[in-house]
């Protein structure tokens, strides 16, 4: 009998197995590169750009990125994206709150690489560190090539300016009132009836709050918006014997710290000249898109207690600590977001006021009140309910959920413009030069003392403009 032996293929034939699979791959990625260069330079410039090279600059991550998670399986591009999101949040993490104390400097870029570096290593993420030095370098040289990012060194410039104006007895040296706690760069912070955008603002600020607070009680039982409950839960299951989350007992001092240190930088911010809000727009995004990459890492099923889901929910509350006072410092007239008791109280005060009042004073302030408190009333609800659904049907990962809308929070607000006032959302010819917080403005020649005093002066017969003088 004679024995069929098949013959191995050739070279040719092996050659042409691969040549199929490889040019769709290759087509494939390809393609994807090109969409996330055209979405970066030619569709978010349209709702936010700072200059042309920074948008090519990030058009260029961008295709870094997408080549970066690629892979030819939706497994391994699941786990790629993981790796991507969990050190690029890491590294903008550190870099944001070096940035906002001191400028670019080597030594902070080896400090930053080294403090990344160990921080994955503890976590069991050691193949995540050369993705967080590469992001952490290049932030802080971008940082260091683009002035109006280095938000330090312009506090730190315009601190110096200051000293330089004054004499030793504490007088400006161009005859003004000497400023207390701050630089001569300041801000007028807007008000929610500025423009549309902010009055909307309160309600998406909302459904962030509601989804991501009923996400991480229906998690592990923390809440990360309203943090009084949390000390209630403790007290509970402290009386009833049950063990407590790490979480819940590291998160009312996490909360507190948070709220100091955003609070600081909006201070800096604003005596830099820098609005704040979108900053704190920026830090809360970094915040929760790192409480839904860590929450993806540690899994829906996972360890209350594992030091990833720990981290995840502290993001989580950081996230929101830093909404809450963003609303309080960067938007004048705006209720609270995370928080829904105070704003259902005086919304019921307001409605009793506006069918049983008889003056008509009260009655206006209470309908003007109702108008700004009822959106955020309605978006905690909607986003509790939207986050809850997503939940029972997609797990921890319904946490993109508040972070696409912080995001989305970001490139709303790019719209509004900042005037030479430093006022956002606001026509800059119904600013009068040089009456911010009582500051000559640097802009315009110097006036006489008798001009500066008329406009300063509020109660002087100057500053009262006839009709005729305003048309």
């Amino acid at each position: 009998m004679r024995s069929v032996i098949a013959a191995p293929p050739t070279a040719r034939t092996s050659w042409r197995s691969r040549l199929l699979p490889g040019v769709v791959s290759s087509s494939v990625l390809a393609g994807a590169c090109l969409f996330s260069y055209w979405v970066i330079t030619s569709l978010l410039v349209r709702v936010h750009s700072v200059s042309n090279a920074d948008d090519l600059l990030g058009g260029m991550w961008a295709v870094i990125a997408t080549a970066f998670v690629y892979r030819l399986s939706s497994r391994e591009s699941h786990g790629a994206a993981l790796t991507r999101m969990s050190a690029t949040v890491l590294s903008f993490a550190l870099c944001l709150v070096y940035l906002l104390v001191v400028p670019f400097h080597p030594w902070g870029l080896a400090l930053l690489i080294g403090v990344g570096a160990v921080v994955l290593s503890l976590l069991g993420r050691a193949d995540d560190i050369v993705t967080c030095s590469i992001t952490t370098a290049v932030v802080l040289v971008v940082a260091a090539l683009s002035p109006h990012e280095r938000l330090a060194a312009a506090h730190f410039a315009s601190r110096r300016h200051r000293r330089r104006r004054r004499d030793r007895s504490g007088r400006r040296l161009d005859g003004g009132a000497p400023q207390r706690g701050g630089c001569a760069m300041s801000t007028t912070v807007p008000s929610v009836n500025d423009s549309s955008v902010l009055r909307l603002l309160p309600l998406q600020l909302s459904l962030i709050a509601g989804s991501a607070d009923v996400v991480g009680f229906l998690w592990h039982g923390t809440f990360v918006a309203h943090i009084t409950g949390n000390l209630i839960l403790v007290a509970a299951r402290v009386v009833a014997g049950t063990p407590v989350g790490a979480a819940t007992v590291l998160s009312v001092p996490v909360f507190v710290v948070t709220l100091g240190l955003n609070n600081t930088a909006a201070v800096r911010l604003e005596s830099a000249g820098i609005p704040s809000l979108r900053p704190l727009l920026g830090v809360q995004f970094v915040f929760l898109a790192g409480f839904f990459t860590m929450g993806t890492v540690a899994g829906t099923h996972g360890s209350p207690n594992s030091v990833v889901a720990v981290i995840a929910l502290m993001l989580g509350v950081c996230g929101l600590a830093t909404q809450n006072v963003l609303v309080q410092a960067s938007i004048r007239g705006a209720p609270s977001t995370a928080v829904m008791t105070t704003n259902l109280t005086r919304f019921m005060y307001d409605l009793s006021e506006l069918v049983l009042g008889t003056d008509s004073r009260s009655t206006g302030a209470a309908r003007e009140r109702v108008t700004r408190t009822w959106p955020a009333i309605t978006g905690f609800a909607g986003g509790a309910a939207a986050g809850a659904a997503l939940y029972a049907g997609v797990g921890v990962e319904s946490l993109a959920l508040p972070a696409g809308l912080a995001l989305m929070a970001i490139g709303f607000t790019g719209r509004l413009q900042t005037n030479p006032a430093g006022r956002l959302g606001v026509d800059a010819r119904k600013v009068v030069p040089g009456s911010l917080r009582g500051v000559p403005s640097r802009l315009e020649p110097r006036r006489s003392a008798s001009r500066r005093s008329q406009v300063v002066a509020p109660n002087s017969s100057a500053t009262e403009e006839s009709p005729e003088t305003v048309q």
